[in-house]
């Protein structure tokens, strides 16, 4: 009876489409698996099992969904930012560090009101993109104002946190009034005016007072009830001639104001820029009588919330804030000044007729398809410009050159298309984008070979983990540490992760389950809704929002078991809970969480398989222990791709032709314990060895392993490798013997 030894080194591969099944001529073809699941795929190659979630906090309000997003201060202030949506009975920004709320000194939880400037819905929370800036963090969405999380001291001190709205100090502002005979004024208001909004100063046109603005022209209208809120700029002559005309030689500046109210023919603004030298007054010396000449040079803001929307995204680029993609013009960018973020000015208001390289930069993508900016990167080559058509590049006419107002070109790179309110991820020289479909990945890159930037498609040989019944891929977040790791939430609650190491070619997919797996959704105890990673220490931590029994959680995903590690020190639980007794204990109390549902525990390192807790939440162990983690256990399976015939040989078309059988397999393991293996029917792995005393518990295993796996009905049968007790295991890599069988 042939017999033949399939070696399996590495599953730097991933997982494996079964539209590949029976490819044994492509060279991953034995470096993958049909199924990984709860496995994480090692940079080295290996499998090692995936580390439970840590529970955090229930979220804002349990019955809703909240949005966790990432606040790295610096290498060691580092937080997870959570925004509620609106409909609570309040709404409040809650901050984490490393997985325990903030507090102040009292132990009073941190929590920044939000409820009357933001009321962002469970859908706008979904959209949320964010930037950073030192301690500034900048929260985008295309339905509201542009707000800045802020930290200016102590982070326990709750007067150290702030959350107010970006207010633009100039620009950006849209195209200028094409009508030369629709003209505007500034005029001081009056002290009755003044009066209104609480300022007892005498009008004028200094800085923060208060103005009115007319229109001019009679019959034309310009302003609406919706423009409150928004910024209004007027071109002025400084001088004028005595029949009040500007004078030949004057320079034009420019008058900015925030309007502040509009009530008919009654609109009033507050100063921005100051414009004294601008006005003209009757006569009378009186200061409420001044006013600035009537000028068809004007425009709006570029955002509002009735009639243009916000920015829905934004990065930073050359010591410039980029902000793009609002409802009105969703292919159009702005850039502000150099190390000005909140100034998008295009030239200086002193003297509109200078634009220095350092001014704000405006730019349209001008395409044969509309091209709507969901999301921009930052790279050494230029700014990358993610839309739902393709991808973009824009930068200064010679490479590496720094980007000015009179040097900025946006060139098209690919046609693609990137799938809405999914972040790009990017990664050392590369960006990891979801496809527009929200199921392939792909790798953007600049080619040197092309002289552009190409996306190819690292989902080639797993078509199938983007895709689900219910949704298919919605957030993304980036793990550096341990080992570079990307992660993305499907619509059915699974967490999808990308090992990703390009330098050693290895792009391997994994999914993983924090509840009940069904394939079609109907028993799903706990799905995940979405991801957010921080640098915490050495490593990056990933949090996430559970669904978990209808209500809402925030998890942490514990870190990987090291080899160094204690086995009392695994964390092989969902949700889990860890206490530390000082003396040994059977009795456990106040875990109202876990009231009336039995779960199972990690004692000292020893599997209690289930704990049955009564509705106050307390229980009692089959034996005492100091380290005792309660939580919910879940199953890591990895399941081979069919046995197939050699790439190579004359035995190629007996095993195509042939009953194959795996007899046997060799395991080479690390630090392991428990699991089964096997073809059709699953078996106990057997660790102990003659060294193992009977009387004492089997310690970690490491070594090579051999497991007979009993018989198949199937012509390429498959070895699969599961686990569902809460024990570290760590695969290396596989030999499996078989037996060709006679011809069929």
């Amino acid at each position: 009876m042939p017999s033949r030894s399939i070696i399996q080194t590495s599953f730097s591969a991933g997982t494996i489409s079964p539209r590949l099944f029976g490819r044994s001529d492509l060279q991953k073809y034995y470096q993958g698996a049909e199924k990984i699941e709860n496995f994480l795929v090692m940079k080295h190659g290996g499998i090692t099992r995936r580390p439970g979630t840590q529970y955090v906090s229930h979220c804002f309000d349990s019955g809703t969904e909240t949005r966790l997003i990432p606040f790295e201060v610096n290498s060691t202030d580092t937080y997870i930012v959570e925004i509620p949506p609106n409909g609570l009975t309040s709404q409040k920004i809650r901050i984490f560090r490393e997985g325990i709320l903030l507090k102040d000194s009292s132990g009073t939880a941190i929590e920044i009101d939000i409820s009357q400037t933001t009321p962002f819905t469970v859908g706008q929370i979904r959209k949320l993109k964010f930037t950073q800036s030192n301690d500034i963090l900048f929260v985008f969405s295309e339905d509201y104002p542009i707000y800045q999380l802020k930290r200016s001291g102590v982070d326990t001190d709750p007067a150290s946190w702030s959350w107010e709205e970006l207010r633009f100090e100039d620009g950006p502002y849209e195209p200028l009034n094409p009508t030369d005979s629709v003209k505007v004024e500034f005029r001081a208001a009056t002290q009755a005016q003044l009066d209104q909004f609480g300022i007892s100063d005498t009008g004028g046109f200094e800085v923060d007072q208060v103005i009115n603005i007319f229109n001019t022209t009679p019959g034309s209208t310009v302003f609406s009830t919706g423009d409150a809120g928004r910024l209004f700029a007027v071109d002025f002559a400084d001088e004028f001639d005595t029949d009040d005309t500007p004078a030949t030689t004057a320079t034009i500046r420019r008058g900015v104001c925030e309007i502040l109210q509009v009530d008919g023919d009654a609109i009033f603004g507050k100063i921005k820029k100051r414009f004294i030298e601008q006005t003209q007054d009757d006569g009378s010396g009186d200061q409420n009588n001044k006013k600035a000449q009537p000028s068809p040079d004007w425009r709006f803001g570029g955002f509002s919330a009735d009639k243009t929307g916000y920015p829905r995204t934004g990065k930073f680029h050359q010591q410039r804030l980029v902000v793009a993609g609002t409802r009105v013009s969703p292919n159009r960018l702005w850039l502000s000044t150099i190390d000005r973020f909140n100034n998008f000015g295009p030239s200086d208001p002193e003297d509109i007729s200078v634009v220095d390289a350092t001014r704000a930069i405006d730019a349209t993508i001008a395409d044969n398809q509309t091209n709507s900016i969901q999301d921009l990167s930052s790279d050494a080559r230029g700014l990358v410009i993610h839309t739902l058509e393709g991808e973009f590049v824009g930068s200064a006419s010679s490479t590496f050159s720094p980007i000015s107002p009179t040097d900025f070109q946006v060139l098209r790179q690919g046609r693609y298309g990137v799938q809405p309110n999914v972040a790009v991820q990017q990664i050392g020289d590369r960006i990891l984008f979801v496809q527009n479909g929200g199921n392939r990945v792909r790798e953007l890159g600049f080619s040197f070979e092309s002289d552009r930037y190409q996306a190819r498609d690292i989902t080639i040989m797993c078509d199938n983990v983007g895709r689900s019944a219910q949704g298919n891929l919605l957030f993304s977040t980036y793990q550096q540490n341990p080992d570079s790791t990307a992660f993305f939430v499907r619509g059915d609650g699974a967490l999808v992760g990308l090992t990703y190491e390009r330098a050693e070619n290895v792009f391997a997919f994994h999914e993983h389950f924090v509840g009940k797996h069904d394939p079609d959704n109907v028993d799903v105890t706990a799905k995940v809704l979405s991801v957010a990673s921080v640098r915490e220490g050495d490593n990056n931590s990933v949090y996430m929002v559970v669904k978990r029994d209808g209500l809402f959680t925030i998890e942490r995903l514990s870190q990987i078991f090291q080899f160094e590690d204690e086995h009392k020190d695994a964390r092989f639980l969902d949700g889990y809970t860890v206490i530390n007794n000082t003396t040994a204990t059977t009795s456990i109390s106040g875990q109202t969480r876990f009231a009336n549902q039995t779960i199972s525990a990690l004692v000292d390192g020893a599997t209690i398989s289930s704990v049955a807790f009564d509705s106050s939440g307390n229980a009692t162990l089959p034996f005492a222990g100091s380290t005792v983690v309660l939580g919910y256990k879940y199953t890591s399976r990895m399941k081979t791709v069919p046995l197939a015939a050699p790439r190579v040989g004359a035995a190629q078309n007996d095993l195509r032709n042939s009953q194959a059988t795996i007899f046997k397999a060799f395991l080479r393991l690390h630090r392991s314990l428990s699991g089964k293996v096997g073809v059709e029917k699953l078996d106990e792995i057997d660790y102990r060895t003659p060294a193992n005393n009977m009387d004492t518990a089997v310690p970690l295993f490491t070594g090579m392993l051999e497991q007979s796996v009993g018989s198949s009905s199937d012509r390429q049968p498959q070895l699969t490798v599961e686990l569902d007790t809460p024990q570290p295991f760590t695969l290396l890599m596989l030999s499996l013997e078989t037996d060709l069988g006679g011809v069929s």
